[in-house]
Order: structure tokens, then C-alpha cells, then sequence
């Protein structure tokens, strides 16, 4: 697998992660303006409840049990506190839903690191094992220096010999040979 097939792999993990977090940011902001809404609603219905009472007890009535307009108002109040709830537990599931997304993705890399260090050492002593970049087999360093060098030397020429002490002069070229270059 070449660099760049790493990098677009790497492009398409990053890309699927940021479409799955903005998806689930967009599902959790839609269900938080719901919640604001249904909250902003209970106390509307509260304050309504709330003046219904008081101009009732100002003509003189105090038991409301019997009153069907005022049942009506709890009952309007407490469903509408049971879909906040409902709301809020939805935002929860929507979170849990993404740790639980993350924790599997965490050992997923967990898993290919292990796999990857189980690779590093099932190599014989002495051996560099190459990094492991897809899931074919890797391959041992030694096997890559047996090859071909890039570079050879250009045939006829010998390469000079460094002096044996350090320090030592190097030997003088060839007056011919410079001026031929």
C-alpha cells in the first residue's frame, strides 16, 4: 500500500468520523431546541394555571378538585413534562450512542496496535521488521537490503581508500586528471 492510499484511507476515516459527530451534534441541537420549546410551553400553561387560580379564589372558590377546567390544566402540564422527559432521555441515548461509537472504534485501534507489536515480535533475532501498512504480511528489513543497490560504481574507476589514521593526508589527484575534468 503506497503513501498515498495511506493518506486516503486515513481522508476517509477522518471524513466518516466528522459526517458521524456532526450528525449526532445535529440530532442532539434539534432535540435541545425541542426541549427548550416544551419548556417554554409548560411555563406558559403554568402562568395560565397560575392566573385561572387566582381569579378564582378571588370570586370566593378554594377547592378545585371538582373542577374540570382545572384537571384540564394539569393534565395539559404533566403531559407536557412527560415529553420533556422524553426529550431528555433522547438527548442521553444519543450520547450513549457515541461513547459506545467510540469505545468500539477506540478498540478497534487497540486491536491493530496489538496486531501490529504481535507482528514486531514473531520476527527472528536480528531481523527490523518494516512497519506494517495494510494487512498483508510484513516484511523483514533483510529481505528489503538484499536487493539491488540504486546506486553502483561506474566500472574501470576504483574509489580511494581512506588513510588508516585519522588525520592522515589524502592522496593527491593527477595533475592530468583534473585538467581533463
Amino acid at each position: 500500500m503506497s503513501i498515498m492510499d495511506q493518506v486516503k484511507k486515513n481522508l476517509r476515516e477522518w471524513y466518516t468520523l466528522a459526517t458521524d459527530r456532526t450528525g449526532e451534534m445535529a440530532k442532539i441541537s434539534v432535540r435541545m431546541y425541542d426541549k427548550y420549546g416544551i419548556s417554554r410551553e409548560i411555563e406558559r400553561q403554568l402562568s395560565e394555571l397560575g392566573s385561572y387560580v387566582y381569579h378564582a379564589v378571588e370570586d370566593g372558590r378554594t377547592e378545585f378538585s371538582g373542577d374540570a377546567e382545572f384537571q384540564s390544566w394539569i393534565e395539559r402540564i404533566k403531559s407536557q413534562e412527560k415529553d420533556l422527559e422524553a426529550k431528555v432521555e433522547e438527548i442521553e441515548e444519543i450520547r450513549i450512542q457515541r461513547q459506545q461509537k467510540q469505545e468500539a472504534r477506540e478498540q478497534e485501534e487497540a486491536a491493530a496496535a496489538a496486531q501490529a507489536a504481535a507482528a514486531s515480535e514473531s520476527a527472528m533475532p536480528g531481523e527490523d521488521v518494516a512497519p506494517v501498512i495494510n494487512d498483508d504480511e510484513p516484511v523483514a528489513a533483510t529481505e528489503v537490503l538484499l536487493t539491488e543497490p540504486a546506486v553502483s560504481e561506474p566500472e574501470g574507476e576504483e574509489i580511494p581508500e581512506m588513510a588508516a589514521e585519522e588525520g592522515a593526508p589524502l592522496p593527491k589527484p593527477d595533475e592530468d586528471e583534473i585538467r581533463d575534468q
